[in-house]
């Protein structure tokens, strides 16, 4: 009779405990194989394929101009996706006159469907990291920017992560060839949205950082009125206000 008044309160506690440690675990972001973390934790896992979904159309735009900032070294013992330079989940506008980590955000324009970040960052020999920084922009007369839903397509020839307002969509490998493709569903959910790209390239992150990207309706054809942007239009509602999603390791 005295065991059990004495080990009674501890059993509860420790039922207790495990209940909660169950409860948080939902929300948590959970290691995968490669023992990184996944962002996506709780959704669908992150695209690194076609996805069986249809190409781009020719006509569908590709980046006409964006915001680069990178070209830091990565150390031989460090992982791509777990060393971050930026916010990589929470970042929602880029200022050119804003230092990281020693560089600025440069803004660049190009006529290419590649864009060339390798030359336009220029980051020297070995394995290197830059991000690129665009919005999706969505032109309604009507001011109803209910969502969306489409395919972004992005053609990389070496390591890339894809996030769409701060959820990871796209963790892709390098490449067997030159160059692979992702094709990931994406829903926009107002006037713009911000893609944020991870890219690497060097030792077995691949061999460049240039990319070619699409944004397409589901079908692979042009989305009427769907544009690309590196600032946030003036007067429209704050991005901040929008829902956050479980898992923000990256």
């Amino acid at each position: 009779m005295c065991f059990a008044r004495v080990r009674l309160p501890l059993l509860l506690g420790l039922l207790l405990y495990a209940g909660l440690s169950a409860g948080a675990a939902g929300c948590a972001p959970e290691a995968t194989s490669t023992g990184e973390i996944d962002a996506h934790a709780g959704g669908p896992a992150p695209a690194h394929d076609d996805g069986g979904l249809p190409p781009a159309s020719s006509d569908a735009l590709t980046p006409p101009k964006g915001l680069l900032i990178g070209g830091w070294k990565l150390a031989d013992s460090e992982s791509f996706a777990k060393r971050r330079w930026l916010d990589e989940e929470g970042l929602r506008e880029a200022f050119t006159k804003e230092r990281v980590h020693r560089r600025t955000w440069s803004g660049f324009t190009t006529e290419t469907a590649e864009l060339p970040i390798e030359r336009l960052l220029d980051a020297g020999a070995g394995p290197r990291v830059g991000y690129l920084y665009v919005l999706i922009m969505r032109e309604d007369k009507s001011g109803d920017f209910g969502p969306v839903d489409g395919t972004l397509h992005i053609k990389h020839g070496g390591r890339m992560r894809a996030w769409v307002d701060g959820r990871l969509l796209a963790d892709a490998p390098p490449p067997d060839g030159e160059w692979s493709e992702v094709r990931t569903p994406v829903t926009m959910t107002g006037p713009y949205d911000v893609v944020l790209l991870k890219l690497g390239r060097g030792g077995d992150l691949g061999r460049t950082m240039n990319v070619e990207m699409r944004v397409t309706a589901p079908d692979g054809s042009a989305i009427p009125g769907v544009s690309w942007y590196t600032m946030r239009p003036p007067g429209r509602p704050s991005d901040l206000d929008r829902p956050e999603w479980c898992g923000r390791e990256g």
